[in-house]
């Protein structure tokens, strides 16, 4: 700036702005792109040895009159893909955001992106985004239980 109420003016190349433009859409539209997070398994279930020391451990405070589990982990049981088994934790985060948002918020921000039951584009923004595959969900999925067990054939 320069003196009382001077202006400085700074103008950018031309071409730097036109090669800058897409890269900027581009950026617009991967911003419209919903949350996905991790649905495999994120952490090893317990292995049938360390299960039975479980059990030892059980049976020996059981001689002493102490309290045991009875068994019970306080985990659900495990999920196996690819030959592992393991625990993930996209249910608890999906019931959480089910449990915290009213319908209405959940349906507000659904229609910014693709339906991932039916393919149906999106209705609540007026240039194409980058949306998820038709098999994939958004965070906001309240049917995710049904979603994942389709996903995973067992239902």
């Amino acid at each position: 700036m320069s003196g009382k109420g001077g202006k400085q003016q700074t103008t950018i190349n031309p071409e730097l702005a036109a090669a800058a433009r897409p890269l900027i859409e581009r950026a617009g539209q991967i911003a419209q792109m919903p949350f996905m997070p991790n649905r495999g398994i994120q952490f090893a279930a317990f292995n049938p040895m360390q299960e039975a020391a479980f059990a030892n451990t059980d049976a020996a405070a059981s001689a002493f009159g102490l309290n045991t589990s009875g068994g019970n982990t306080g985990l659900p049981a495990p999920i196996t893909q690819n030959g592992i088994s393991g625990y993930g934790t996209g249910n608890i985060f999906d019931t959480a955001v089910q449990q915290s948002l009213p319908p209405a918020y959940l349906d507000y921000l659904n229609q910014f992106f693709i339906n991932p039951q039916t393919g149906a584009p999106a209705t609540g923004i007026s240039s194409p985004a980058l949306a998820p595959a038709p098999n994939q969900r958004t965070v906001y999925d309240r049917d995710s239980t049904d979603a994942d067990q389709r996903r995973e054939g067992t239902a």
